[in-house]
């Protein structure tokens, strides 16, 4: 039974990812840092409407970061957009599986800076 949920829970996590890809260009924009071993990351959205027509609105999506001397990274926080920017998360009825999409594109976006950090030292 309980192989049965998560798989259940899988799948639907898998199917509202995709919903997520299908309705939005959403991309990295990258990472800055802002002193004090702290890192801010910043991901866009353009959200599609019911008709499928990308919305010349955007909203941002932000995330900070510590890192140590030896660059790894720590999650501090992350912000989404206003409401209004995610219908389609109304729609589904949940911000879950937004969330954890984004906090992936931030990890890798804080990465990449990481990478190029420790190239300069």
């Amino acid at each position: 039974m309980r192989d049965l949920i998560r798989h259940i829970i899988t799948e639907e996590t898998s199917k509202t990812v995709k919903l997520i890809k299908k309705y939005y260009n959403i991309e990295g924009d990258g990472a800055s840092y802002r002193g004090d071993n702290l890192l801010h990351t910043m991901v866009t959205f353009f959200p599609k409407d019911y008709d499928n027509v990308m919305s010349p609105d955007n909203g941002s999506s932000f995330c900070r970061w510590e890192f140590d001397d030896q660059h790894n990274l720590t999650f501090i926080h992350l912000s989404l957009p206003g409401s209004y920017f995610i219908p389609l998360m109304d729609h589904i009825g949940n911000t879950k599986d937004l969330e954890e999409y984004l906090l992936g594109l931030h990890r890798k976006e804080a990465q990449k800076f990481m990478v190029r950090l420790k190239t300069r030292r």
